[in-house]
This record gives C-alpha cells, structure tokens and sequence, in this order.
C-alpha cells in the first residue's frame, strides 16, 4: 500500500504555526527542543537543499527525497531516490539522550523486517544507503556500531531483537526469524548504514543559512534580549554589592557594560585563517 508523501504546502504551514526554540550564535543549536516532526522536516529541507545544490559529498546518489506522513512509515521518516527508485532512506530520532546500540539495531531491524515483507523499499540492495539522525547524539558503542556495521552487526544478538519487534508490530508477524535468518543477515550485509549527529546537522544549516529561520530563533550575544538576562542575573547583583542603588545617582552603569560587549563579540566573532585563504570567517 503506497502511504502519502507531506507536500511542501502542508510543511510550510506546520513550520507557521509551530513556536521556535531560541539559537545563540556562537553555541550549539538546542536540537532537542524541536518537535519531532519538526525535527523531521528540517531533515527533509535540508537533504532537499543539498539536492537540489548538488552537494558534492552525495556523490549525485540521489536527485529526489520525499517526507512520509509518519503514520505506517515502515521505518522510514524520508525517502531517498534516484531515477525514481527507492535508493535510500533517513530515520530520525529526537529524543534528550545519546542512541544506545540496541536502539540503534532495533530502528535498523524494523526497516529491515518490514522489506522482508515489500521487497519495493529497496530498489537495489547494493546501492541503498540507510542515515539514522539523531538530535543529541550516540553511545560509544553505538559509533563503534556504525563504523563498520556490515561486519560489527553478527556479533550481535539479532534474533533477541527481530523476534522483540515482530511481536510488536502487527504488520510484522507473519515473518518467522528462523524462515527469513539467512535473508536478513544478507540484507544486512549489503546496505550502507551511515549516522546524522548534531555536529552534522550544525554544519549543513550554516551551509545553507536560509533554513536556520525556519526552525529556530537566532539571536547574538549583542541582543538586548540576551544583555538583558545577563545583566539582571550577574551584573545588577555585583554593582548592588558595591554602590547601593539609591547611591549610585542617575548614572547608567549598564551603558557602558553594553558597549563592552559589543565591542567583544565584534573582536572576537570572527578569526582570520589560511584555511579559508585568509580571509575573515565567524
């Protein structure tokens, strides 16, 4: 049963009435503070921009995506494809906590089980790639996992888990492990598992800035927003301490610890580097 693909329509209007987490920049973007259909759907933009720019570190494996409604997915929160077939897929997972291996190996195994069943999720087992993004990060082992799964996955117990998932889903249990062992493993021996982690993410949307908007509240450390909070929080306590409030007069000690500021982060928010040809960078 072909599911229904989100239109670029319906995404614009979830993205219009969803609240935005708040960015600094110079700080890690606080990918965990997004809904996970948002985070999904910022997965979708990006993988669409680097597309449609012909991202050089695609090697051209895809020329399409789609965003599943992520009801009955199957294991697949976006499509990847090339010619029309299904070549490749990413699966998000946007939770507060580094991924353990098993949960690593369970989201793999219910994609997986579910091909056992519908072999048109795969167009070409030797040209499928399978991206796990996750908003905060990976277990150490679940790296050690990845790095080499098509060889580090057999010593792992993969009928614990695929018997576990099969008595989970409905749509699973006419599968029987020992039947489909030996197809399983093969499929796991063929298709090319890669992460998606907060670093990445991090670079792809100052790659391609215009999505930065979309999904989060940029602000600078020159923001009064910001000065603000850090004014009332470490600077007003301090000058409390020295000069009481009803001796200080009119005079606006804040002033010019917003000047300092400023000329800080100007200072000190960019470098220059022979690594970019010597030219200024943020």
């Amino acid at each position: 049963m072909k599911k229904k693909q989100v239109t670029n329509s319906e995404i614009t209007e979830i993205l219009a009435t969803t609240s935005k987490p708040t960015a600094y920049t110079g700080q890690s973007f606080p990918f965990t503070d997004l809904d996970d259909r948002i985070f999904e759907i910022m997965l979708y933009q990006i993988f669409q921009l680097r597309i449609e720019t012909k991202d050089s570190s695609l090697n051209d494996k895809f020329d399409g995506i789609a965003l599943m409604q992520g009801i009955g997915e199957r294991g697949r929160d976006c499509i990847l494809t090339k010619n029309g077939k299904n070549v490749g897929l990413i699966q998000c997972k946007q939770i507060n906590k580094n991924i353990t291996k098993p949960e690593v190996l369970k989201e793999i195994l219910k994609f997986v089980l579910h091909y056992v069943n519908d072999k048109s999720l795969i167009s070409n087992l030797n040209n499928f790639t399978y991206y796990l993004a996750v908003s905060k990060g990976l277990a150490e082992t679940s790296i050690i996992l990845i790095s080499n799964f098509n060889k580090n996955f057999k010593s792992e117990d993969i009928k614990q888990y695929c018997e576990e998932l099969i008595s989970r889903y409905t749509s699973l249990k006419t599968i029987n492990y020992d039947d489909k062992k030996n197809e399983i493993y093969k499929i796991l021996e063929k298709i090319e598992i890669k992460s998606i982690v907060p670093p990445d993410l991090t670079r792809y949307l100052y790659e391609h800035d215009s999505l930065l908007k979309q999904f989060f509240r940029v602000l600078t450390m020159t923001d009064n927003a910001l000065l603000e909070g850090i004014i009332d929080t470490y600077l007003s306590p301090i000058l409390n301490k020295i000069i009481p409030k009803k001796d200080r007069e009119n005079k606006d000690f804040t002033f010019r610890f917003k000047e300092y500021v400023h000329r800080v982060y100007s200072n000190y928010s960019s470098s220059r580097t022979l690594v970019f040809g010597n030219q200024q960078k943020n």
